[in-house]
């Protein structure tokens, strides 16, 4: 309510780690909350976002309801990756964590599911014609007021 966004992202509601989808729940009621009047009045007034998109992430996947064009913040989601070192293989080492030093070997600890994030950004991106791809899903129908919004 404070922050009163107009569009929020939320992780898909399945996935392979089960906070995933809690958090899928968690965002998807916390924003049909938020717009009730009766619920928290002493939150401010309600507001319920325009909007609610999840993104995907691990082995569940989706037909999209649109793909956006990331290739401009590629490397800046690279280095954002790089923040989750104790969870994902870190970028430009050989090896698995195990062989850092980093505790045992685990899905998203190897170099290959780091590869395999960039395989789905580059399919993504081939299907749009971009060189990097997220792909989306929409629970409710995308409203588009004018057509021609939909043309880059």
């Amino acid at each position: 309510r404070e922050t009163r966004p107009r569009l929020v992202l939320a992780p898909a509601p399945q996935d392979r780690h089960p906070d995933h989808a809690r958090a899928f729940r968690l965002v998807r009621d916390a924003c049909f909350y938020a717009g009730l009047a009766e619920r928290s009045p002493d939150l401010g007034p309600p507001h319920r976002p325009s909007a609610m998109f999840s993104y995907m992430q691990h082995d569940v996947s989706f037909v999209p309801s649109f793909v956006v064009d990331v290739s401009s913040t590629w490397e800046r989601k690279m280095s954002a990756l790089d923040a989750y070192a104790s969870q994902l293989h870190p970028s430009g080492r050989e090896g698995s964590r195990s062989e850092v030093g980093e505790g045992p070997r685990t899905k998203t600890s190897s170099p290959e599911f780091r590869s395999a994030i960039e395989g789905r950004a580059r399919h993504y991106g081939q299907l749009i014609g971009a060189r990097f791809a997220e792909p989306f899903s929409s629970r409710e129908p995308l409203t588009i007021t004018h057509l021609w919004t939909l043309v880059p």
